[in-house]
């Protein structure tokens, strides 16, 4: 009995320092990444060994999917994929011993999708990429820069949807809900969803954003900065105190809602400035309308530029939330 007690103590002991344990990673280093003294300097082994529970801390600098010059079709599609309940935070100097000792602005850990040569089109498809993760997966203090999802295929395929960030949930019932805060996505290209996009194919895919600024992010068809796309399940964005600035798309300048079942859409405290679009200049959403009435509380549209619908533009028949009644101008289909 006592040997099986001393088992079943190691073996809980090895359980908890994986669900603790914190990673460091530094740009350049060759340590074993269990102290900013030895950091790892591989952002993608990092990922592959951090246990359901695991933070990984991310100091400044430059890091790419892929190290490539001529890169391949299968290069361009690798991304950083967070796993399930991992941490992954970025903004530190390399010396601090608590996530509010870093200061994220001062210190850009930039994930980048300039992989190859300098032009764009052998970028990286999606820098970052969630598949079915818990709201306890979390992306915290990056810039996230240069994706370019831009070949032909089917609506929600990586290669021309979610540039910046892909999230994806393809378990019927399931959930894909990652948490980002504290991110600047900029300079991103795809056909949908340039910088988040979040593909609720059969469960629930729908990213908490908060405290992210997104400016220059370009689609070619619908979403400059986010779009949320439920094909068989239901989705929903709950967007908070961020910032849209200069996106750019055909429908739906900084976000774009395409889904008859999207749930609670949440647009809280956010800012809109200067998005452009041919319908929608900030945002369009073709929903079923329900459960809308905190889309827009608290938020600001300036200067935003389109053909029908400057800040906003909803389907015929939709139910303009109380929250956005005698703000701006909104058309229908």
């Amino acid at each position: 009995m006592k040997k099986h007690f001393t088992t079943w103590l190691i073996a809980g002991l090895f359980l908890h320092l994986a669900h603790s344990q914190t990673l460091y990673v530094k740009d350049g280093a060759t340590g074993d990444g269990y102290s900013w003294e030895s950091p790892l300097g591989n952002l993608q082994k990092a990922l592959r060994i951090a246990a359901p529970g695991a933070q990984i801390w991310v100091a400044q600098g430059n890091y790419l999917p892929v190290d490539c010059i001529e890169c391949s079709p299968l290069e361009r599609a690798i991304a950083f994929e967070i796993p399930a309940s991992v941490r992954l935070y970025g903004g530190f100097k390399g010396t601090e011993s608590s996530l509010e000792e870093r200061d994220w602005k001062s210190n850009p850990t930039i994930l980048s999708g300039n992989i190859g040569r300098a032009d764009c089109y052998d970028n990286s498809q999606t820098v970052v990429r969630f598949e079915n993760v818990p709201e306890t997966t979390v992306l915290d203090g990056f810039f996230i820069l240069n994706g370019h999802a831009e070949q032909e295929g089917r609506p929600g395929n990586p290669c021309r949807s979610g540039a910046g960030v892909f999230n994806h949930c393809s378990n019927k019932g399931g959930r894909s809900n990652p948490l980002i805060q504290h991110c600047i996505f900029m300079d991103n290209y795809a056909w949908e969803g340039a910088a988040i996009f979040n593909f609720s194919e059969k469960g629930n895919a729908g990213a908490t954003i908060k405290n992210c600024f997104f400016v220059k992010n370009e689609s070619k068809l619908a979403g400059g900065a986010v779009l949320d796309n439920i094909v068989a399940g239901t989705g929903h964005s709950s967007i908070y105190s961020c910032r849209f600035v200069n996106n750019t798309a055909a429908f739906g300048g900084a976000y774009f809602c395409n889904g008859a079942s999207a749930g609670v859409e949440v647009f809280s405290n956010c800012t809109f400035i200067n998005n452009r679009s041919g319908f929608g200049g900030a945002a369009f959403l073709l929903t079923g309308g329900e459960k809308l009435d905190q889309w827009g509380l608290g938020c600001i549209f300036k200067d935003n530029h389109a053909r029908e619908g400057n800040d906003f533009f909803f389907q015929e028949g939709f139910q303009l939330p109380a929250s956005l009644e005698g703000l701006t101008e909104t058309k229908g289909l």
